[in-house]
């Protein structure tokens, strides 16, 4: 993988097409280079919109991760308690990651503790301690989580945490001194983010505005 200067982040879509189309309308027109999803693209109690929503994952070259309601899609489908899916969808749900990694940045749906906590860690909630836990025993510097619907970051210096809301449309400086945890909000609230790396910043943005 390789991340170019402008990323652009969403997640939780959950079965709606239409807003997976919407975000990668704006990114297009801000010149975002690479396109990434974290998770619950589809959503379990509405999964016959998963076909449409993942062609558009594919069409467009997005960079996906799996999400709970995207595996609860897949196992569902293979129990027969779902609807009609096709198997080019069911493959590349079933295919997805729980993490993407590019040198010091990583990306997961809710929590990137797969080896310790298995398919529980994609509906874990984050907390300080375990922001401090992952920073305290890994190398990354920035983690891109979805699940929590609302925007926010956790700032980590020092061995100390903080907790910063993330407002829609307002850009927040990235430090080089600083390591982040940063989520992205749910795309079916109309959120998503652009990460200029070049910028060393992060924009929530509202598509509702």
């Amino acid at each position: 993988m390789n991340l170019n200067k402008t990323i652009g982040i969403m997640s939780d879509s959950h079965g709606n097409p239409e807003s997976i189309e919407k975000a990668v309308l704006f990114f297009k027109k801000n010149r975002v280079e690479q396109i990434f999803h974290l998770g619950d693209i589809c959503d379990s109690q509405i999964s016959d919109t998963a076909d449409e929503c993942v062609n558009i994952i594919i069409k467009n070259d997005i960079k996906a991760i799996k999400g709970n309601n995207d595996h609860a899609v897949v196992v569902n489908n293979v129990n027969e308690y779902g609807h009609n899916i096709t198997q080019k969808t069911l493959n590349f749900l079933q295919s997805l990651p729980f993490i993407l990694e590019y040198k010091t940045y990583i990306f997961t749906h809710s929590l990137p503790f797969i080896s310790e906590l298995g398919l529980s860690a994609m509906i874990g909630s984050m907390n300080r301690e375990k922001v401090e836990y992952f920073f305290n025993t890994t190398n990354y510097d920035i983690l891109f989580r979805g699940h929590a619907h609302t925007p926010g970051i956790y700032l980590f210096k020092d061995s100390k945490t903080k907790k910063i809301k993330l407002e829609p449309d307002s850009d927040y400086n990235l430090s080089e001194s600083c390591r982040y945890v940063v989520t992205c909000g749910a795309l079916a609230n109309g959120l998503c983010l652009i990460w200029h790396r070049d910028k060393k910043t992060i924009r929530c943005i509202s598509l509702n505005n």
